[in-house]
């Protein structure tokens, strides 16, 4: 027995009009004319990892690529996983292994032992520690005790002559920056997976690491840098304007045999036109001595008087009017 199929007239009329239909005007299936840019559509680019420069606690530099594919951190909104191809800059907070913290605290309680020795050999202990004791020192310059605040404030004044403002920064969180965010919170690991052109794979602890920042987020270099005029007095025409010059640091006893501290400044962080540039900028704390860096300098116009003090190692002196004034600070 053959099983016939019933249809309605209408629907096979319907299916022959169809077929019969050229090629061109039959219905077809959309399909993209460039599959590649079809693709590129729905999925994002990835980016390479990062090329950084690391700054590590003693201020030792290092480059490096993030060899992780992202950072697990946690904030007070909950925990974020970053890209780490996606991160320009890390300033890292202060972290201190344990047997670091217990050379600090036990240096910061014999500042106040009975035996000179002691006391002095824990001074030589927390100037070594450098940034990792700056914290603690802060605390010790309010201490009850007149032996141990008096020797903390001695430490904290060598230490910023001999350290970076920016290597002094008390952090307790990690900031991130990517191209549209800064996020603070803690990164939810003790040590980062790194490549070193020097070292190649390696394990970078947290509590070594002071930044790792992207070449980019570098300010560029201005491109009419002058080299060092000694002082400023030719520029007395330009009040208002601003200026770029390439500075070393100065030593005025090494170089002149005058008494320890002398230099050729007047002023206190506004400094008269004749003062010389790099006295006044390791006076300033823009540079240490034997440092050469890109100084930005704005000529200011006069002053009824200026303030003098004794900062990094330089004796600046008062002094009353003086027709023209800059201020400085690095590039």
């Amino acid at each position: 027995m053959t099983l016939r199929i019933h249809r309605p007239w209408s629907l096979v009329l319907a299916l022959v009009a169809v077929l019969a239909l050229p090629a061109t005007a039959r219905p077809q299936e959309t399909q993209p004319t460039n599959r590649k840019a079809a693709e590129d559509q729905q999925t994002p680019p990835v980016r390479n990892p990062a090329l950084l420069q690391a700054q590590c606690i003693g201020g030792s530099l290092v480059r490096l690529t993030m060899l992780d594919d992202e950072l697990r951190f946690r904030t007070r909104y909950g925990e974020l996983l970053i890209p780490t191809a996606e991160i320009r800059q890390i300033e890292f907070a202060m972290r201190l292994p344990q047997e670091v913290a217990k050379r600090v605290e036990q240096a910061i309680s014999d500042l106040d032992a009975p035996e000179f020795k002691t006391r002095e050999a824990a001074g030589v202990e927390l100037l070594a520690l450098e940034e990792r004791a700056y914290r603690s020192l802060l605390m010790a310059a309010n201490d009850k005790s007149p032996e141990v605040k008096r020797r903390a404030e001695q430490l904290l004044e060598k230490i910023r002559e001999s350290i970076p403002e920016e290597r002094l920064a008390v952090r307790d969180n990690d900031l991130i920056y990517t191209d549209d965010s800064k996020i603070a919170g803690l990164i939810d690991v003790e040590s980062l997976q790194v490549h070193t052109a020097e070292f190649g794979d390696q394990h970078l602890k947290l509590a070594d690491l002071r930044s790792v920042k992207s070449p980019e987020t570098e300010e560029p270099e201005p491109k009419d840098v002058r080299p060092d005029p000694g002082d400023l007095t030719a520029f007395q025409g330009e009040i208002g304007k601003k200026f770029a010059f390439r500075v070393t640091g100065g030593a005025p006893p090494a170089q002149f045999g005058f008494p320890p501290g002398f230099g050729f400044v007047w002023g206190t962080d506004v400094y008269t036109l004749d003062s010389t540039l790099a006295f006044a900028a390791v006076h300033a704390g823009v540079l240490r001595c034997g440092e050469t860096g890109v100084i930005r300098v704005s000529i200011e116009g006069p002053k009824t008087a200026f303030a003098g003090s004794s900062r990094n190692g330089v004796n600046s002196e008062a002094w009353d009017f003086y027709p023209a004034s800059y201020r400085m600070k690095l590039k």
